[in-house]
C-alpha cells in the first residue's frame, strides 16, 4: 500500500530536472537536468553516486540498460550518450540526431538503444561497447568490441626517452633533443602501451640524426 510518505529529497542539481528513472535492482536512481549533467543517486541513502558530465546542453532523457550496468542519456546538444554506471566513465557518443533527443530508452536485452527527437525521427543504435581487460598472466591486454577481438602483449621495455616541461621529447641517457609536441600530444613514457579509439601514432628515431650528426642533413 503506498502511503506518500516522502523519504528522501535528493539534492545536487543546479537547475530544473526534467528525466528520472530507476535502476531494474532497485539500488540507484539516475537523473538528468537542464545544468547538462546526469547525476546517479544511492536509493538507500539518498547519496549522490556519480555526476556524469559531457553533454553541453539540457539532459531531457535518462534511462538504465535492464542489467544495470550502463546509462543512456538524451539531451538538446542533439548527441545520446552511454555511460559506465560503476565508474560514471563515458562509453560512447552516438550522433546523427539534427535537433533535441527528448527521450531514450534501452531494449529489454540492452543491446539496442532506442532515440526520438525534435527532428521528427526514431533512430535504434547498437549498443556497442568497448571492453579492455588485462589476461590472466597479467602481460596481455584483451580488447573486444562488436567487431573484433585483439589480444596485445605488454613487453616491459626501458624507456629511451622523457618528456620534458617544455614539451621537448629528449633521449633518456644524452638528453639530446630529439622532437618538440604540443601539450598533451603524447603520454608520459611510462604508458607502455596506448589503444585508443581514434588510432595511435609511432615516431621511429633509430634513424635519426642527433646531436653533432645533424649537419649530416644539410645541404648548403
Amino acid at each position: 500500500m503506498l502511503t506518500g510518505v516522502e523519504l528522501n529529497v535528493l539534492n545536487g542539481h543546479m537547475d530544473v530536472v526534467n528525466s528520472v528513472a530507476f535502476s531494474r535492482n532497485g539500488m540507484w536512481i539516475v537523473s538528468g537536468s537542464d545544468d547538462c549533467s546526469v547525476q546517479v543517486w544511492d536509493v538507500s541513502t539518498g547519496a549522490e553516486i556519480n555526476v556524469l558530465e559531457g553533454h553541453t546542453k539540457s539532459v531531457f532523457s535518462v534511462a538504465f540498460s535492464s542489467d544495470n550496468m550502463w546509462i543512456v542519456s538524451g539531451s538538446s546538444d542533439k548527441t545520446v550518450w552511454v555511460w559506465d554506471v560503476s565508474t560514471g566513465a563515458e562509453l560512447n557518443v552516438l550522433k546523427g540526431h539534427t535537433d533535441c533527443v527528448n527521450s531514450v530508452a534501452f531494449s529489454g536485452n540492452s543491446l539496442h538503444i532506442v532515440s526520438g527527437s525534435y527532428d521528427e525521427s526514431v533512430q535504434v543504435w547498437k549498443a556497442t561497447v568497448n571492453l579492455v581487460e588485462f589476461a590472466g598472466n597479467d602481460m596481455q591486454i584483451v580488447s573486444c568490441s562488436d567487431q573484433f577481438v585483439e589480444l596485445s602483449s605488454i613487453s616491459h621495455r626501458p624507456f629511451a626517452w622523457n618528456l620534458t616541461k617544455t614539451n621537448w621529447i629528449v633521449s633518456s641517457q644524452e638528453k639530446n633533443h630529439l622532437m618538440w609536441v604540443p601539450q598533451g600530444a603524447v603520454t608520459e613514457p611510462s604508458n607502455i602501451l596506448t589503444i585508443s579509439y581514434y588510432g595511435v601514432g609511432f615516431v621511429d628515431f633509430q634513424q635519426s640524426m642527433i646531436g653533432n650528426d645533424w649537419i649530416g642533413c644539410y645541404t648548403p
